[in-house]
């Protein structure tokens, strides 16, 4: 091998070594600033989670992002909890035929009556549904956190143990209260 030639062989290895070296401390600093973007992205992910839902909800009722994770959360989304107020449940007669019995109203066969599901949630909006038993009979969208199922003209068929459950959407998610107190309605043929 010719000396020239081996002289310029050990230069360009040594440029080679050179760069080598500069390209591992900008790989390096890469590295860093994407952990740091990252790291700034969660944070961000996480505060823009919790404006989203400063207008619905107390600290109490929520649940934010887990923060055990440092992972942004791009394809794995924040989970929520949302803690609803059990519902209230009472009734009226309009034209006033009804009792209360032991049990609860006892309410004449032919006359109006009306069921009202109603709390006192921090959610706007959101539907109450009413249960006989376990099964819904209807539901109403709510209405200054109330809703009023009204029974035109009772009858034995309205007969039996009622509860309401409120159910709400945030952060397009929908959630449950439980369900209120039971209200046992009677039909009688006369009073």
């Amino acid at each position: 091998m010719d000396p020239a030639e081996g002289s310029s062989l050990q230069s360009a290895l040594e440029l080679q070594g050179a760069m080598l070296g500069r390209h591992e401390q900008e790989l390096s600093s890469t590295r860093h600033s994407v952990d740091n973007l990252s790291a700034q992205f969660a944070g961000l992910v996480e505060r823009l989670d919790r404006l989203t839902l400063s207008g619905f909800a107390s600290a109490p009722s929520t649940v934010g992002p887990s923060p055990l994770s440092s992972e942004p959360r791009v394809n794995n989304p924040p989970t929520y909890a949302v803690n609803l107020q059990q519902p209230n449940i009472s009734h009226s007669a309009p034209d006033g035929q009804f009792v209360v019995g032991s049990q609860g109203p006892v309410i004449t066969r032919g006359h109006s009556f009306t069921i009202i599901c109603s709390t006192e949630s921090q959610y706007p909006g959101g539907s109450f549904h009413l249960f006989r038993g376990s099964n819904i009979t209807r539901s109403e969208s709510a209405v200054n956190h109330s809703s009023s199922f009204s029974f035109p003209e009772a009858d034995y068929s309205h007969e039996g143990n009622y509860s309401c459950v409120h159910e709400v959407s945030v952060s397009s998610r929908s959630f449950r209260s439980s369900a209120s107190e039971l209200l046992l309605i009677t039909i009688t043929a006369f009073m």
